[in-house]
């Protein structure tokens, strides 16, 4: 067999276990739906039916959602699973799902374009374990089994980027160079953090590919100022003012520039001073220090061991304790490849490790930069740099001449990756279902079906903590007519934060304060303590078993 049939053959193999990895029990691992995934899936349902969002916004670019103001290329590109297969936990994380396959294939693509110079048989060899490493990335199955709006702008953009990337090989701008900025452009309407990404990768590139650029420029002068003003045009329609007000409002609670969430531990330092409001105080407790102090802490979190190969993020909805966004034994890869391509230096090389540093940078202007989601853009280019470590570490082993030592470390490492092979899988599929079910809202799909089967029953009834927005999960099991909505549901107004809290959906009230007196024939559902004293059978934990009834309120047992 011809080795390019060899190779082809590979990738898919690999491309079957990537599917495997993300298909399996789609619909049902993770145990639950979160509150964002239920958002996403309802309002791409209404824009089917009615093309209005849950707000009676007609076709909007961004979704006020609960205020946290979504944008809409993850809701757009439901519409059409949701109208062949309906509304169902599978159906809102397809997207996701396929997002996360086709990037093996991309990847596996780009890699070849950017190594388009080197020896051959590096560069196919490479280009294999890039996708091998992606198929089988903690981080991408994570974000591929979920539906991320982050994993979906990713396969945009790194689609865009390879379809851009062949105008520079080429040096000449074609239709997939057009198409490929088109597909860039969708990703910063797809998630925020590549509002902030791409612009800075965008420069990147004018510096590391510079002379190619000029060239182009220099050749087809038309058709690139062409280009340059229709994609300044496009990302103007896109991120109109409306869409710069929503950011706005998206991006004050999560700053780490904002002077508010400072405020609390800055007063409370400055009481412990004799003089409260002396010049002591206020030199070594103030703005500036608190935001420095964040920010630098954060280049440390973003790049530590614990994210990256531990334990991930702090999230528990996007995050598995035990399993880090990369395996454990590619810590080692990672450094030799650092050393490889510092050592050699080559442009595409220079890019990959830049590429890094500015995809973390989203997170690292956040209060939280350890966070496996807005970091996502640097999963293509870790990958790179691990498999290229783990060549590195293999010609190393070829070319010793201590062949027991070679076969020593070669099996033992090759016994450390099995093992922790072995291990994720069974974190994320078979212990993590049953031991992190507090991190997920599991009785919300049971809790809306028997209220939808349930509700006549009573006047009124009452679901305290309209915080978790459990309207949304009536929604979307209830399948509920969007253009009805508007009649039957009401909401508070904006808080401090932006957020918006339902009040009341046809006769269910979410009341901020506790109710102590109920209406004749009312219903009040109260939880049990999450953990394992609300559900201690870990073979039922997941659903409720049943509802008992004591002085008017539905207890979750």
């Amino acid at each position: 067999m011809k080795r390019y049939n060899i190779l082809w053959f590979t990738l898919i193999g690999i491309v079957l276990l990537g599917i495997f990895l993300r298909f399996y029990k789609l619909g049902s691992i993770p145990i639950a739906l979160n509150r964002d995934e239920a958002s996403l899936g309802y309002n791409a349902y209404s824009i089917l039916k009615t093309g209005h969002d849950e707000h009676g916004v007609r076709l909007p670019l961004n979704f006020q959602s609960f205020g946290d103001w979504k944008l809409g290329g993850y809701i757009y590109a439901l519409v059409p699973f949701i109208s062949i297969f309906g509304l169902s936990e599978w159906s809102v994380k397809l997207p996701s799902a396929l997002a996360g396959v086709f990037q093996i294939i991309v990847g596996f693509f780009i890699v070849l374009e950017l190594s388009r110079n080197e020896k051959s048989k590096y560069k196919y060899s490479l280009a294999i374990i890039v996708a091998l490493f992606i198929a089988i990335s903690p981080w991408s199955v994570k974000l591929s089994r979920v539906a991320y709006e982050a994993n979906l702008a990713q396969l945009l953009f790194l689609s865009g980027f390879l379809l851009s990337l062949r105008a520079l090989t080429k040096q000449k701008i074609t239709l997939q160079t057009i198409v490929g900025f088109l597909l860039i452009i969708l990703s910063m309407a797809t998630y925020h953090a590549y509002q902030v990404f791409v612009p800075l990768f965008f420069l990147t590139l004018c510096v590391f590919y510079w002379s190619e650029l000029l060239k182009i420029f220099q050749k087809q002068k038309s058709h690139s100022i062409l280009t340059l003003i229709g994609s300044f045009v496009l990302v103007a329609f896109v991120f109109g003012s409306s869409t710069f007000s929503a950011n706005s409002v998206k991006f004050s609670g999560l700053s780490a520039f904002e002077d508010k969430p400072y405020i609390a531990s800055i007063f409370s330092e400055r009481q412990l001073f004799p003089e409260v409001n002396g010049v002591l105080s206020k030199l070594s407790s103030n703005f500036f220090y608190s935001k420095f102090r964040t920010i630098s802490g954060n280049v440390g979190q973003a790049f530590s061991i614990n994210f990256l190969f531990m334990n991930g993020g702090s999230h528990g909805s996007h995050d598995i304790s035990g399993l880090g966004n990369m395996h454990l034994y590619e810590f080692i890869f990672v450094l030799f490849g650092i050393v490889l391509f510092i050592k050699q230096s080559k442009k595409w090389q220079l890019l990959i490790l830049t590429w890094i540093l500015v995809a973390t940078i989203p997170a690292l202007i956040t209060l939280e930069s350890a966070h496996t989601i807005r970091s996502s853009a640097a999963l293509l280019p870790l990958e790179i740099l691990s498999a290229a470590g783990l060549l590195q570490i293999i010609q190393l082993l070829l070319n010793t001449k201590n062949k027991y030592l070679s076969y020593l470390i070669g099996g033992s490492l090759g016994a450390m990756v099995i093992f922790v092979l072995i291990r994720a899988v069974a974190l994320y599929f078979f212990i993590a279902p049953q031991r992190d079910t507090d991190n997920f809202h599991w009785e919300m799909k049971e809790i809306s079906l028997y209220l939808l089967n349930n509700k006549d029953k009573y006047k009124t009834i009452y679901y305290p903590e309209p915080f978790n927005s459990p309207y949304i999960y009536s929604l979307f099991y209830w399948q509920y007519p969007p253009e009805e909505l508007q009649e039957f549901v009401s909401y508070y107004p904006e808080d401090g934060g932006g957020f918006v809290n339902a009040k009341q959906l046809e006769n269910i009230y979410f009341p901020i304060e506790k109710v102590s007196k109920f209406d004749g024939n009312s219903l009040c559902i109260v939880g049990t303590q999450r953990g394992e004293s609300a559900n201690p059978s870990l073979t039922n934990r997941f659903s409720l078993r049943e509802f008992t009834y004591n002085e008017g309120c539905v207890y979750l047992n």
